[in-house]
């Protein structure tokens, strides 16, 4: 089980937003090239693809795990909230 702050885990989620939108923009970039005539279509097609096989396995991965822990946040934060409210409550209830 991880413990993170709401800092690191924001970080973590920024993480995986910018290598989502860099390699979105290697894709965007990839085009450009081609379009230009520098790349030749096939070699910037291949090159896409690698960028968007990358993006789909990094964020699988990531995803799982990140389910993982969110799941284990969820459970200790109901768990935390329960017990709080059963003191706040008091031994009236």
């Amino acid at each position: 089980m991880t413990d993170e702050t709401p800092k690191v885990k924001a970080e973590i989620y920024q993480s995986l937003y910018t290598v989502n939108e860099s390699l979105q923009l290697v894709g965007e970039h990839l085009e450009k090239l081609k379009t230009a005539g520098i790349l030749k279509e096939s070699f910037a097609e291949i090159r896409k693809l690698a960028a968007e096989q990358m993006r789909a396995e990094i964020n699988q991965a990531a995803t799982i795990n990140l389910h993982t822990r969110e799941c284990e946040s969820a459970h200790r934060f109901e768990k935390e909230r329960s017990d709080l409210e059963v003191r706040v409550a008091g031994p009236e209830s």
